[in-house]
């Protein structure tokens, strides 16, 4: 069991809960963390959890007050301290994530301070990618104040996937998403009937990683954009994870 569902089972028990959180573990800042930081972050916590507390406070330190405070053994025993200074614990990591904490608090300020209008929509895939597709639509579904909601269709392809769509399933819940399967065997057609049926009003899908100049007009991007014009489209250029390419290399002879 997470420690994250402890505060589940106090709360239900009807327990106040008081607890501290490190920002670079929040989920839906993964992606910012390892592209910044360069840290895979392992232990994350669901946004959900964040969102349901009654109330947040930020604690605020200048990066350079809390190296000292390391140096001193105020945070790590002291055989882990060079370790901690030579890795995570540098002023520009700290920068870094103080930057995020803050922007974090003003968004949650923010919508908790007006009533939102929108309702935010993104497709789930079963491409390893979609993990970034989801992380980033969790932010910008706070960023606008909207609801959120995540589309799967489940069709004759839905197998070939199916573990990863699974966990993405799983990440878009963590994320705080309500998550609708849908059923058919164009994928397109069916996300946006659901799409206008729900009064969606922007929609987040990812970047094929198998796209071809010359099929554009053939994926879900093209597709939910022809057909849905109304609606705001955001692409997520999942570019920089090639976890989902095959390896493909040009081997060329010179035959002269």
């Amino acid at each position: 069991m997470k420690r994250y569902q402890d505060i589940q089972e106090l709360l239900t028990a009807g327990i106040n809960v008081y607890t501290t959180l490190n920002v670079q573990h929040l989920e839906s800042l993964h992606d910012i963390i390892f592209e910044q930081l360069n840290v895979d972050i392992q232990e994350r916590v669901p946004d959900y959890i964040f969102d349901m507390a009654n109330q947040v406070k930020l604690i605020d330190i200048e990066p350079n007050d809390l190296i000292n405070r390391l140096k001193i053994g105020k945070i790590y025993a002291r055989n882990h301290i060079r370790q901690a200074l030579a890795n995570f614990f540098k002023s520009e990591n700290l920068t870094t994530l103080r930057e995020l904490a803050l922007r974090k608090m003003t968004l949650r300020l923010a919508t908790n301070s007006k009533v939102g209008t929108d309702r935010l929509l993104v497709c789930l895939s079963g491409y390893k990618s979609n993990e970034r597709v989801n992380r980033s639509a969790a932010q910008m579904a706070q960023a606008f104040n909207s609801d959120f909601i995540a589309v799967y269709v489940k069709n004759n392809q839905f197998n070939k996937w199916e573990e990863n769509l699974n966990n993405n399933i799983s990440l878009a819940h963590q994320l705080g998403a309500k998550v609708i399967k849908l059923q058919g065997e164009n994928p397109a057609l069916q996300i946006t009937e659901y799409a206008k049926e729900s009064s969606v009003t922007k929609i987040v899908l990812g970047a094929s990683p198998y796209k071809k100049i010359w099929q554009t007009q053939s994926t879900l991007v093209y597709q939910i954009g022809y057909l849905l014009p109304e609606v705001d489209e955001y692409v997520i250029n999942s570019a920089k994870t090639n976890l989902d390419r095959p390896t493909f290399k040009w081997y060329i002879f010179n035959p002269f």
